[in-house]
């Protein structure tokens, strides 16, 4: 999902350094061959817009522990997160690019979310939200809902692998 919007995104002329949206294909059963409308519906049921904001380091890595608090599932696309401990106590122990250069504690990261995210999530990501509704933060709603997003993936990929995670399923106790 992450990979679709930041296609889309960038075919509107915003490159977006990271994506944190739901890993609701987890629960879909999509097995290999044609995929129609409904699939994608069964991947992303929710009617979603997707909102940009550029967000410190710290913001980031605030926002995705809170993310770990909540039990919610979320992936960071566009970054390498490496954690320590579990549940509430999982901690961010360092985090870079994807590409693994160091972050620029001084620069602000455009980040994109989904728009039910970006207004708390049900109340599981007040951080988020607080970020987000910083005039700094340049929090922007584009005219692009998520499900699209990824029905356009399909239609130009035509075949589609899952994108491992970046945020490791094993961390250190």
């Amino acid at each position: 999902i992450g990979a679709a919007i930041m296609e889309m995104l960038l075919e509107r002329n915003v490159p977006v350094d990271g994506v944190m949206h739901g890993t609701f294909d987890d629960k879909a059963d999509l097995v290999a061959g044609p995929k129609t409308v409904n699939d994608v519906w069964n991947i992303i049921p929710y009617e979603n817009y997707i909102v940009t904001a550029q967000l410190s380091p710290e913001e980031i890595k605030t926002a995705m522990e809170e993310v770990f608090a909540s039990h919610e599932k979320r992936n960071l696309l566009g970054f390498e997160v490496k954690t320590e401990g579990r549940g509430d106590d999982r901690k961010i122990v360092s985090m870079t690019l994807a590409n693994r250069k160091p972050l620029d504690r001084n620069k602000k990261y455009l980040i994109a979310v989904n728009s039910f995210d970006a207004r708390s999530g049900g109340h599981h990501f007040m951080k988020l939200r607080a970020f987000l509704e910083r005039p700094e933060a340049n929090c922007v709603l584009h005219p692009v809902q998520t499900r699209d997003a990824l029905i356009g993936y399909f239609q130009r990929h035509k075949i589609v692998h899952r994108i491992a995670a970046r945020i490791p399923l094993t961390v250190a106790a």
